[in-house]
């Protein structure tokens, strides 16, 4: 596999840096890439032939805010999935969920989006005008492109079973019945209701480990420390949620210290 054109986010600006004072013309894409599909290679193909070298910059797995089960395919296997491409000549791997520390990081000539971002309204996510003043702040442009659009999201959702049956039918008559703005302005209507919650104050502690394979005499994982931490749970995190989405939330709980209760850091 075509190992030599994975950039680490580290290595990136300096291995770009130099290529730009070469005199290379540097056009970047940008995306989660969760199911390569002819859209994609169109889309490359295309922004390949703008520049000297085409860097495609992917989200880290745990910075897609895609939904359950999403990513499909981890981080190695959609980097080399792009790396395998002709047209492709660098992939990096960006640990960011937007695409401005990308854009930071390559500091590309070009920048391709997909032609349906044209119009900025069809970003849902509303970043668009983040990314091209981040374009435009290097000296780049950015150019719509990509004569062929799929959507990997539409075809992993329809198509492959990472979520289950019943939510997966939810989803589906909830996008024929309710249109991009209609359900946008519902969940800005939650803005205004006054919500009480009631319900037990939990701490959760998480140990992160790294698994260093089994034990000599008993088949058990054996891992070593790497940190942990505690997080809000119960009607803690449930609050949390809710106030994301509404104003004025107020919550009722117990708190108290026992014997068996972990202290905080």
């Amino acid at each position: 596999m075509q190992s030599h054109k994975l950039v680490s986010y580290q290595d990136a600006p300096a291995v770009f840096s130099k290529l730009k004072n070469e005199g290379k013309r540097i056009v970047q894409c940008h995306g989660t890439f969760d199911l390569v599909h002819p859209g994609h290679i169109y889309h490359l193909e295309e922004a390949k032939d703008l520049g000297d070298v085409l860097v495609v910059s992917v989200t880290a797995e745990q910075c897609v805010n895609k939904g359950p089960g999403r990513p499909y395919f981890n981080d190695l296997l959609r980097s080399k999935s792009l790396a395998a491409l002709e047209c492709v000549d660098y992939v990096v791997l960006i640990p960011f969920a937007a695409a401005v520390e990308a854009i930071d990081c390559i500091k590309p000539d070009i920048y391709c989006k997909g032609t349906e971002y044209k119009n900025h309204e069809n970003d849902v996510m509303g970043n668009i005008g983040e990314d091209v003043k981040a374009v435009e702040r290097f000296g780049g442009v950015v150019r719509y492109i990509g004569s062929v659009v799929f959507s990997s999201s539409k075809l992993i959702n329809r198509h492959l079973d990472h979520v289950d049956a019943s939510i997966k039918e939810f989803c589906y008559k909830l996008s024929k019945d309710c249109s991009p703005d209609d359900f946008r302005d519902i969940v800005e209507s939650f803005k205004n209701l006054k919500v009480l919650i009631i319900g037990d104050i939990i701490f959760d502690r998480y140990t992160y480990v790294k698994v260093q394979g089994l034990t000599s005499k008993n088949r058990m994982l054996s891992g070593r420390l790497l940190t942990s931490d505690n997080q809000a749970g119960g009607s803690l995190a449930v609050f949390r949620h809710v106030s994301q989405f509404c104003h004025q939330v107020d919550l009722i709980g117990l708190a108290g210290m026992d014997d068996s209760t972990i202290p905080m850091n």
